[in-house]
């Protein structure tokens, strides 16, 4: 008769294993975000730092000096936000929209007027009165270098038609102004 020798149970692995699992678990539980319709929820007021005007996930500080209104115009919706808010927003560029000969980047910091309103196919000058060259693109399309203290006259190709066009200057972050385009 032969006898067989039991090994002892080794406890080491079902300890790990068990410690792993715990460790997911918690982890999922404490980093798990809030979904509805199979989105992240965004929080639903954008909180504001009233001294420096910058939205919470704005891009940069605002002057004091702008309404909330021209924040908000300056803070489009992503692409992929709803009919709502882009519909919404569009009224606000509408609203603010005025008719000029030229717009003075004002440095890149806020540009004179804050939206232009233009016609399709109309020029467009575009003064620095800055001691620097400034670059404004509208797309990869539409980049255009304005000299130093001089004003630049364009034909601008607004791809889409008429519509809101942001444009950016230099290698600042978030749109600084809007064209209006018009039929």
């Amino acid at each position: 008769m032969s006898t067989k020798v039991r090994k002892p149970f080794n406890y080491q692995y079902p300890v790990l294993a068990g410690l792993i699992i715990l460790s997911v678990i918690l982890g999922t539980l404490i980093l798990k975000p809030s979904f509805k319709d199979g989105q992240i929820n965004p929080p639903t007021k954008t909180p504001v730092n009233k001294q420096t005007q910058l939205l919470v996930g704005s891009p940069r500080p605002f002057p004091s000096s702008l309404s909330a209104d021209e924040i908000a115009v300056l803070n489009p919706p992503p692409p992929n936000a709803n009919k709502t808010d882009k519909d919404k927003h569009f009224a606000l560029v509408t609203k603010l929209a005025q008719d000029a000969s030229e717009l003075n980047l004002n440095k890149c910091n806020l540009p004179s007027p804050l939206v232009l309103k233009t016609k399709l196919g109309a020029n467009i000058n575009i003064k620095n009165d800055d001691n620097k060259d400034h670059v404004i693109v509208l797309d990869q399309g539409n980049k255009f270098t304005v000299p130093a203290n001089k004003t630049l006259a364009l034909k601008v190709n607004f791809p889409y038609g008429q519509g809101a066009y942001g444009y950016l200057c230099d290698d600042l972050p978030g749109v600084i102004g809007f064209f209006l385009v018009t039929p």
